[in-house]
């Protein structure tokens, strides 16, 4: 492999091949030639950068954007798709990707048609603010955007011949997850999104969420005797767990670990998600939901409210009124599907939010996390990148 590289560069600096356009080398190594187990995956924008990734490769200093291994037989464990929640997006999520991948915008378009109809604005003016007017972090406005950008990664994805094995989604993820398992038709999953999202809104401002290093029994313990006031929101992993509700209360909380040189941080969020605080909420997401029409699913679905495999015709209103008001499960989902033999999985957001989580659940199983988009990094590379790997 890295002989193969020193030539390629040579041939591309020097050789009959130091006139061809790039896209045209690119497209004769993917399409023209055997494909052997050993492999590099290289992302460079121009030659130089390609050629000085070769001479890199060649003496096996791979740099940022090169990817190497050995590609799996034919038995390969299937690839995860893991929806994110809230909490990675930013005002630029995606924005470089609306000019320059046409299948992207066209699913964000998509997107926008439903929730123009739906909520009466448009994602895509929501999007392409600036930093000042943004409005991603309110709740009614970041969980369509949200959704919008999954939807165009899972079609770009697809369009790239990377399609999941099993799909699962966090919290607000499971929406995107739901669609994209061919639960939810792109409507009815639009309509969860939309009415979920502005419903919760009303209670920004009522409680937010604390993230603590304990396990999910300790947890349970910090909230007994207040919860009426405060939930475990999600359990991420064997260590890592989310409490929600009132302020005062988790505040309480904070002061208790970190006397005890615990980690605990407060979540820059203004809403108390999965907890008593949703309460309030159930009757009109009820109601508001009542016309959707989930499916069977065609991939594998991992619920993380119910932490295991469904078949699909479950995920109805009743459904994500528990997506909304009870504890994500992520942790017992990840545990069955690495049962199942997934150890590799891409996470669809505008940050790897998940990926820590993901390890700890691998534990000293071999496997991967990898990023769709990364925050502040160019959204093709990042992406390209990960197609290399």
């Amino acid at each position: 492999l890295a002989a193969n590289a020193q030539r390629l560069a040579d041939y591309l600096e020097t050789g009959a091949g130091a006139e061809l356009p790039l896209s045209r080398v690119s497209y004769t190594l993917a399409r023209r030639r055997s494909h052997h187990k050993e492999r590099l995956g290289i992302v460079a924008a121009d030659r130089e950068e390609l050629l000085e990734k070769l001479r890199m490769a060649a003496q096996e200093d791979d740099p940022a954007g090169v990817a190497r291994g050995a590609a799996p037989g034919d038995g390969a464990a299937p690839l995860g798709f893991l929806f994110t929640g809230m909490g990675p997006q930013w005002w630029r999520m995606g924005r470089d990707l609306l000019g320059s991948e046409p299948i992207f915008r066209a699913a964000v378009e998509e997107v926008d048609a439903l929730v123009r109809e739906r909520a009466g604005w448009s994602v895509l003016e929501e999007l392409l603010r600036e930093e000042a007017a943004s409005r991603i972090q309110e709740t009614r406005i970041a969980q369509p955007c949200i959704f919008a950008l999954q939807v165009g990664l899972f079609r770009l994805w697809s369009s790239w011949g990377i399609v999941p094995g099993v799909i699962a989604g966090h919290s607000v993820g499971e929406a995107a997850a739901a669609y994209a398992a061919g639960i939810l038709s792109i409507e009815d999953a639009a309509t969860v999104i939309v009415h979920r999202s502005r419903l919760q809104h009303r209670t920004e401002g009522t409680g937010t969420m604390l993230a603590v290093g304990v396990t999910e029994a300790r947890a349970r313990e910090l909230v007994r005797g207040r919860e009426e006031f405060v939930a475990v929101g999600a359990i991420n992993s064997p260590s890592s767990v989310s409490l929600a509700g009132k302020r005062e209360v988790l505040e309480d909380i904070e002061r208790e670990l970190t006397s005890e040189g615990i980690f605990a941080r407060f979540l820059q969020v203004q809403v108390p998600y999965h907890s008593p605080g949703m309460d309030p909420l159930r009757e009109e997401l009820l109601s508001s939901l009542a016309s959707i029409t989930p499916r069977p699913a065609r991939i594998p679905y991992y619920s993380t409210i119910r932490g295991t495999l469904v078949e699909g015709p479950e995920l109805d209103a009743e459904y994500f009124w528990h997506n909304v008001r009870d504890t994500v499960v992520f942790h017992q989902a990840m545990e069955r599907m690495i049962d199942a033999g997934v150890v590799d999985y891409v996470e669809l957001g505008a940050h790897p939010a998940l990926a820590r989580s993901v390890l700890e659940c691998l534990g000293t199983r071999r496997g991967s996390s990898l990023p769709s988009l990364r925050r502040n990094q160019d959204d093709r590379r990042t992406l390209l990148g990960t197609l290399g790997e």
